[in-house]
């Protein structure tokens, strides 16, 4: 199954599981939100709590490939005690950026000759809940080495949403 299938597979299931859970959010949730980090110079700072998950979204101005950043959020996340995973135990085991380094696909909505570029990680601490992180250019294919913004987005998946979400892909992995 490619890729792109699995995405959107997951995307699926986590919308399904995130609209039929009605309780409230694991309290453990909002002590782990220390690792949704807002870096300097943010703009358009958005967050939200939907149905057990904390979101934050942001853009900043960077150069590809966001090198600065990516260490800064490596650094306080691992000095809160996570752990970056080199597969998406939450998706297939998708091998994250710390296995693929930067990738990019095809923007189908922008049309031929533009990608997006993606650098994608997740990270689990000792309660067994995660945090993703996304960050992302949106360029014509030969010109991303001039891009400065890049949009970040930042999901903390408590313990109980991840069980669930994990309980489902291994059901369909079967």
């Amino acid at each position: 199954m490619n890729t792109t299938i699995r995405l959107f597979i997951l995307y699926v299931i986590c919308i399904s599981l995130f609209m039929g859970c009605n309780s409230k959010p694991n309290p453990s949730a909002y002590k782990s939100s220390k690792s949704l980090i807002v870096l300097p110079n943010a703009e358009g700072v958005k967050k939200s709590d939907v149905n057990g998950t904390i979101q934050l979204f942001y853009h900043i101005k960077e150069i590809y490939p966001a090198s600065k950043s990516i260490a800064l959020i490596e650094k306080k996340l691992k000095s809160l005690g996570w752990t970056h995973l080199e597969y998406d135990d939450l998706n297939f085991n998708v091998p994250t950026a710390h296995v693929t380094g930067w990738r990019s696909q095809p923007d189908t909505e922008k049309g031929p000759g533009n990608d997006f570029h993606i650098w994608y990680s997740i990270w689990k601490n000792q309660a067994d809940d995660y945090v993703k992180y996304h960050f992302q250019y949106f360029s014509p294919t030969n010109r991303i080495r001039e891009q400065d913004s890049l949009f970040i987005a930042a999901i903390l998946v408590p313990s109980k949403v991840a069980d669930k979400i994990k309980t489902k892909v291994k059901t369909i992995m079967k």
